[in-house]
């Protein structure tokens, strides 16, 4: 997979030297679908655990075969998108496995974590994956902005995931108890709010696609700012019961 990253990265480089519009695509495309994989390998492992491990009772249905199927559909719209995104290839695949990632988190049950925002962040990030395949395989018949796919799984799932993960890892790596605070309330929300802008608001009109580059960047930047002012001490020093 590390060879395939590589390989991604050369085509954006060797399109951006050759003036080749395709051969950037192809690395963006290609490397992104490969993240997304990634994605739902680790998602996968860890979101049924963090949530057994918070929420005992939890009745969410963990099925290793419709895991496997959610990541093997993510490998078959690779090679189905060779095709093009309007060919009815494309287009079954990538409803497929919307649908297959959509069952999945349905039987984890994502309703369970609504009084545990550093769990729903998580369900939420992965709701952002599955909408942005929606949107990959109806851009062509709805007629959707180019970018609206590619910054709902940017945005709103990898960059939803990152957050989500440094907050939590931060808070348990350090021996401190995984709870989300108001200011990691607020970083969630800036980051949700940040991806909805920069993916519905061209939707609505293409007159507001500049200015939801603009105020998705500054949620953004924002949701970044507080997390240096909430982490930095904790990131910086020993963990709390090295203190002593």
């Amino acid at each position: 997979v590390t060879l395939l990253f590589l390989l991604t990265n050369v085509s954006s480089h060797l399109g951006f030297i050759f003036d080749k519009t395709f051969l950037i695509m192809m690395g963006l495309h290609v490397g992104l679908n490969l993240i997304l994989i990634y994605i739902s390998i680790i998602t996968g492992r860890v979101l049924p655990f963090f949530t057994k491990n918070v929420i005992h009772n939890s009745t969410l249905v963990k099925i290793p075969k419709l895991d496997a199927a959610c990541t093997a559909s993510l490998f078959l719209i690779l090679i189905v998108s060779a095709k093009g995104p309007a060919s009815n290839y494309f287009v079954g695949v990538t409803l497929l496995s919307a649908a297959l990632h959509f069952t999945r988190w349905l039987l984890w049950k994502p309703h369970e974590t609504i009084k545990k925002p550093i769990l729903l962040t998580l369900y939420i990030s992965y709701l952002w994956l599955i909408l942005g395949l929606v949107f990959m395989a109806l851009r062509t018949w709805l007629e959707l902005p180019v970018g609206v796919a590619l910054h709902a799984q940017t945005v709103g799932a990898l960059g939803g995931f990152i957050f989500s993960m440094v907050t939590r890892v931060s808070l348990g790596h350090t021996g401190r108890v995984i709870h989300a605070s108001p200011m990691i309330i607020m970083i969630i929300l800036f980051i949700n709010l940040g991806a909805i802008t920069r993916v519905f608001a061209p939707i609505i009109s293409v007159d507001f696609y500049n200015s939801s580059i603009l105020i998705s960047g500054g949620l953004w930047m924002a949701a970044a700012l507080l997390f240096v002012i909430k982490f930095y001490k904790i990131l910086t020093q020993p963990r709390i019961n090295q203190l002593a």
